[in-house]
């Protein structure tokens, strides 16, 4: 494995990691984590392609601008587009009180059909993008 695989499975892992750790909080009811948890493992599986693509450093948080940049390499990673609007418009709101309008917080506006709904978004993410990572960047570590 070279250098650009292994820092691009650093993120592969991290970004899966997060996708399920979304998927249990959403199950406690944390559903403004699940939602966060999810726009990450999104952000993290975009940065690994581009990491094995030979990008470093990959900076940037839109999930926009990422599918734009991956999919200069791999053209069906740029038709993510709905998917990455969703997660892009949770990245603040989930996490400060002065994203949201009012008295509420983070907990108090999110439910169960946003977390559901940002879950579903980041898991075709990771799948689309695990479909074009070379196997030694997806593969469990020994």
């Amino acid at each position: 494995m070279n250098n650009r695989e292994r820092e691009a499975r650093r993120w592969w892992r991290q970004g899966d990691r997060d996708l399920e750790s979304g998927r249990i909080t959403a199950r406690h009811d944390r559903h403004e984590v699940a939602c966060f948890l999810s726009q990450q493992a999104a952000e993290k599986a975009l940065k690994s392609f581009l990491y094995a693509q030979g990008e470093d450093p990959v900076l940037g948080h839109s999930l926009l601008e990422l599918c734009r940049r991956a999919g200069s390499y791999e053209p069906v990673l740029a038709e993510l587009r709905a998917e990455a609007k969703r997660l892009d418009a949770v990245y603040v709101s989930t996490r400060y009180p002065n994203g949201l309008s009012g008295e509420l917080t983070p907990g108090d506006f999110f439910d169960a059909s946003d977390s559901e709904a940002a879950l579903a978004a980041s898991a075709k993410i990771l799948t689309v993008v695990r479909k074009r990572l070379p196997e030694a960047v997806t593969s469990v570590p020994e």
